[in-house]
């Protein structure tokens, strides 16, 4: 293992589109040796100081009127800071109230690209565990994950010297890092509206989750069919671009006639439509045949506090 891979940290967060369709996990790659990072994270502490709960998660900010502003600041701070090398983020379609499978399907290829492409040699994940006596009636939910990374490791897909945690980010701030990230992207793939994401976009990649965990695995049938995402988004600088390029995707060629947009923009539209209606059809299909394997068929390691490897 080279020094540079022991050096990098991977923190990563979730998230989920608004209509249900799409998990998402973000990485934001740091060297947590790095004086840059420190500068930020004090910066960034600095800010959450005035905000609700004295924290920075997104989500939260963005729905607040009187914070949301605050956002454009500290997207633009962590843009402007060579803190995070580069963002990553892994996406699964799934059905409804499939969030965990989502969730595994996503881990396992954001540990695998974390590793593979960019020599990654810790991940520390935003625990999803609250107080004990939660843990104890609903089980750990971080344990999930440990599962999901011991069976690539199993495979040999992981190395077994790959270091692994769960933390609160009410504790451990650099997680705020991932959490902007994770909303950035969630915003472009639930709205179209590249906005946020603009600031982040010379440093993010949005891949399509194609490594599966083994309990989610079917002889002969894919949990996921690829569709070909594997984007760099420095592309999506504004909304004004992206509808540009959604045109010309269309018309297979650029033109400034007013009407011919138009019409290309309600094919767009009816196309969008038509796709929401196959989504659901796919829901429907998945929960009369259960191809979606239960929660129970995922194996509950032993753990701690903090699972480590």
């Amino acid at each position: 293992m080279t020094d540079q891979r022991r050096q990098l940290r991977a923190l990563v967060d979730e998230s989920q589109t608004p209509d249900g369709h799409t998990y998402l996990l973000c990485a934001a790659v740091v060297d947590p040796k790095s004086a840059t990072l420190r500068s930020l994270m004090a910066e960034l502490e600095e800010e959450a100081r005035t905000l609700p709960g004295n924290e920075i998660h997104a989500t939260v900010i963005a729905r607040n009127p009187r914070f949301r502003v605050r956002l454009d600041t500290i997207e633009e701070r962590i843009r402007d800071s060579s803190a995070v090398k580069f963002y990553t983020a892994v996406r699964a379609p799934i059905a409804r109230n499939a969030a965990e499978q989502g969730r595994q399907i996503c881990l396992a290829q954001l540990a695998v690209d974390l590793v593979t492409r960019h020599q990654v040699g810790e991940v520390v994940l935003d625990s999803r565990d609250g107080s004990s006596e939660t843990k104890q009636r609903r089980g750990s939910q971080d344990a999930l994950d440990i599962a999901t990374l011991r069976e690539l490791m199993g495979e040999g897909r992981l190395p077994r010297t790959l270091r692994v945690s769960h933390r609160q980010d009410r504790v451990h701030h650099p997680l705020w890092l991932a959490d902007v990230g994770a909303y950035a992207v969630q915003r472009t793939l639930s709205t179209g509206d590249p906005t946020r994401l603009s600031r982040l976009a010379s440093r993010m990649e949005l891949r399509e989750a194609r490594v599966q965990p083994i309990a989610q695995r079917e002889e002969g049938r894919p949990l996921l069919a690829p569709n070909g995402l594997e984007l760099r988004l420095s592309e999506l600088l504004t909304v004004a671009e992206q509808r540009a390029a959604a045109r010309d995707r269309e018309l297979g060629y650029a033109t400034e006639d007013q009407s011919v947009v138009d019409h290309a923009s309600e094919r767009l539209h009816r196309a969008r439509q038509q796709l929401d209606e196959v989504i659901d059809q796919m829901d429907r299909w998945e929960q009369r045949r259960g191809a979606l394997p239960p929660l129970d068929e995922y194996v509950h390691p032993q753990h701690g506090r903090e699972h480590e490897r």
